[in-house]
């Protein structure tokens, strides 16, 4: 279970150290589909997971983290809930 959450932890680290390139590019989202294969070679759940939430994608085409749902609440790939998970986030640190 640690190994997972330092594979999830080096995943979002990536996307967020990415996002000002991606940001740039035409496609704000070139290469993450391929990050979270990396990322999650041993969990393929998660792969599945990540393209029914938001197709791999992490940004809007503005760049800016993708946001959805009720209120649009949840963001990024895995269209986390922040309100539903920011006391799990703050005791982890984020």
């Amino acid at each position: 279970m640690a190994n997972r959450r330092l594979t999830a932890k080096a995943i979002c680290a990536a996307l967020l150290l990415a996002a000002p390139a991606l940001g740039q590019a035409a496609d704000p989202n070139a290469g993450i589909e391929a990050l979270v294969r990396e990322a999650f070679a041993d969990a393929p759940v998660m792969i599945a997971v990540a393209k029914c939430e938001s197709r791999y994608r992490q940004f809007a085409s503005e760049g800016i983290p993708l946001r959805g749902g009720s209120g649009k609440g949840y963001i990024g790939i895995f269209q986390i809930g922040e309100r539903l998970h920011a006391a799990a986030a703050a005791k982890a640190g984020h």
